[in-house]
């Protein structure tokens, strides 16, 4: 159901198929649509637009670039060259004796103290097998007491 037009409404079509003269008819449309050859005119009018601002644009784009010179890479020169490796162009010194410095007047704890004696005496064990997770909570719970 659609509502009924409004009064100052000016209709575009006819409302009726009879009201069309034959004129109207033999062209194909209303007198008042929009000829077809004036609308195909327009749309070639636009791409051609559409086709030369582009046309324009490259050549703008490819003239710019002939005018400046290739730009520089950024960063380009500002990171130094890496140093030659050292142990290709000189010989290492030996590293000598290790240092041994003494923390002024402070020490370790006792218990650290034992713990790097009982170190000392058994040594590291890397020659042992590993110890069991019995062992070690043994050993966890002992120093615990």
């Amino acid at each position: 159901m659609t509502r009924e037009l409004h009064a100052e409404t000016d209709v575009q079509r006819a409302e009726h198929a009879e009201q069309i003269s034959p004129e109207a008819r033999e062209r194909g449309y209303e007198p008042r649509d929009a000829p077809a050859r004036k609308v195909a005119l327009g749309a070639a009018a636009l791409f051609s637009l559409m086709l030369v601002g582009l046309l324009v644009a490259g050549l703008l784009l490819a003239w710019l670039r002939g005018q400046s010179p290739e730009p520089a890479p950024p960063f380009a020169g500002t990171q130094p060259a890496p140093p030659p490796p050292r142990l290709l162009t000189t010989e290492v010194p030996p590293l000598g004796p290790p240092l041994h410095i003494p923390a002024a007047g402070r020490s370790a704890p006792p218990a650290l103290k034992a713990a790097m004696r009982r170190v000392e005496e058994a040594g590291w064990g890397e020659s042992l097998p590993p110890p069991s997770p019995q062992q070690v909570a043994r050993e966890h719970r002992s120093d615990a007491q």
